[in-house]
């Protein structure tokens, strides 16, 4: 059998035919199930002219039908254009054409927006409407299955051929096209598994978007690669996903920055009982402070760190749930089969406690951004990513993110890194979330500014913050302005997008006494 992502879930179907695949809402759904729907959609978009190498786009909330679309390409060696739901339509429209898909599933909730755009499309000639009602010339997804038939597809499709085209959450400008292969995800399912010494027993959470690579390539497939049950929720609710991980004894959980902080605020979040969970892991960015010790102590010996982009599919590193007492803003070391290195602007490794560019090597690694031949000239050095974000070691190898290289501020001849000074923040009992940028100082070029979210029903004053930051840091590190913001402005990944801030940036709002 030729590996690729199809036949893995083929594989799992074979193993455990009645066993349960997929939970959502009140519905569930067997490996048999599952394969035979995904097969249907294949068999389907193979009748409606689609080949290998076609780029198929899908505009959803979170469903099983999202599932079954994007392993239905697998199987055809089509690539699949999962799209950022939260993007407005000139955005996905220029991910449309970018990308020349040539049809677009979509939910009930798009309907509006798809056509508010459909002009702008020069390539889609089919639209697929994955529920609800029909309107215009959209099709109906279920009726196009029903008359369909589940026999497996009989396509040759290899590791080194493109699965998906994961347009990367850009902050600035248009996203790029990332091109990830059946190889680079399946060995990353594979350093997922082995890593975490996932089992058929295991039941996992997917509450981030699906168009996600985190929730997609270390929850679902990993999941489905070894024969597990994957909890599918639509719309991420606190309550609600801790209520499912106490009835159906949930074994494991990635979830968004955002959304722990929402369910570490829970007020009666000790009452559930989550001894069924064997790890945690928190995707987009880096907790704040007390809200990964908090989340450490309720989930015991199961909350784990790591690190991860889109163009390494996206595993690179994971701080067992061993290691996180004591170090909870480690991002661990390597996982399995993926090579790291840390080094200066020479290329040089650096020493212990010295800051460089974190740099990628393995299988997992992806092929390039799509029609991007200079960004992949800078990106993908010598069989190495070149990540664009700095870290350092410990002297027992554990590495500890800083920023982003572009991040980074230079004030009166010093770098100070944006992450250091968000983490003293976040470690004021009173701070939920921070965010750091440099602004303009006629004196030392660069000075700090902080936009900073208080928790709920709390206050604490831009001087009494500033007076923490210098218990915990020198003092050309605290940030001179400050701030308050009800919420920091995020991308779907859960980053904060920094240059929203420097746009709504006023260096005479809410400025300290200190200087």
């Amino acid at each position: 059998m030729t590996m690729n992502m199809g036949s893995i879930i083929l594989r799992s179907t074979e193993r455990f035919p009645e066993k349960t695949a997929i939970i959502y809402e009140d519905k569930r759904y067997t490996y048999r199930e599952f394969n035979g729907r995904m097969n249907r959609v294949a068999n389907k978009l193979t009748e409606m002219g689609v080949k290998k190498g076609d780029c198929i786009a899908i505009l959803s909330f979170n469903c099983p039908q999202f599932l079954e679309i994007y392993f239905a390409l697998a199987k055809l060696g089509a690539w699949a254009v999962p799209l950022n739901f939260r993007l407005v339509g000139r955005e996905l429209a220029y991910a449309l054409n970018d990308s020349a898909s040539t049809m677009l599933f979509l939910g009930e909730e798009f309907k509006e927006l798809v056509e508010e755009i459909r002009g702008e499309l020069k390539t889609v000639e089919k639209f697929i409407l994955m529920e609800g009602k029909l309107e215009g010339d959209l099709l109906d997804y279920e009726e196009l299955i029903k008359s369909s038939h589940d026999a497996e597809p009989d396509v040759p499709v290899d590791e080194d051929d493109i699965q998906m085209l994961c347009y990367t959450s850009g902050t600035t400008g248009f996203p790029k096209g990332a091109m990830l292969s059946h190889g680079n995800l399946i060995w990353n399912s594979i350093n997922m598994n082995f890593g975490w010494g996932v089992t058929p027993d295991d039941v996992s959470v997917c509450a981030a978007p699906l168009f996600h690579t985190g929730a997609l390539h270390c929850v679902a497939f990993p999941t489905f690669h070894v024969g597990g049950t994957t909890i599918v929720f639509k719309n991420f609710d606190p309550v609600e996903t801790i209520q499912a991980v106490q009835k159906e004894r949930v074994t494991s959980m990635l979830m968004l920055t955002s959304m722990w902080i929402m369910l570490a605020e829970l007020p009666d979040l000790e009452k559930y009982d989550v001894s069924s969970v064997r790890w945690c892991l928190c995707g987009g960015s880096v907790l704040p402070t007390n809200t990964a010790e908090k989340l450490g102590r309720f989930f015991k010996e199961g909350f784990i760190a790591g690190y991860g982009l889109t163009e390494a599919s996206p595993g690179v590193s994971m701080l067992s749930p061993e290691f996180f007492e004591g170090r909870p803003d480690s991002i661990g070391k390597p996982i399995p089969h993926v090579d790291v290195r840390i080094v200066n602007d020479q290329d040089q490794d650096v020493a212990v406690g010295e800051v460089g560019e974190i740099i990628v090597k393995g299988r997992n690694v992806f092929k390039g951004y799509y029609k991007k031949p200079e960004a992949n000239a800078e990106t993908l050095r010598d069989g190495w990513l070149y990540t664009g974000d700095l870290a350092k070691y410990d002297d027992q190898g554990f590495m500890y993110f800083v920023d982003r290289k572009k991040d980074m501020i230079k004030t009166g001849g010093e770098n100070v890194y944006a992450a250091e000074v968000e983490y003293a923040l976040t470690s004021h009992p009173k701070v939920i979330e921070a965010a750091v940028i440099g602004v303009p100082d006629p004196k030392w070029v660069e000075t700090i500014k902080a936009f900073v979210v208080t928790k709920p029903g709390e206050e604490v004053t831009a001087d009494e913050l500033i007076e923490h930051c210098k218990t915990i840091m020198a003092s050309f590190k605290k940030p001179k302005f400050i701030e308050f913001m009800d919420e920091l402005p995020k991308n779907p990944s859960g980053k904060v997008v920094k240059p929203v801030l420097r746009e709504l940036s006023n260096v005479d709002a809410h400025p300290a006494s200190q200087t």
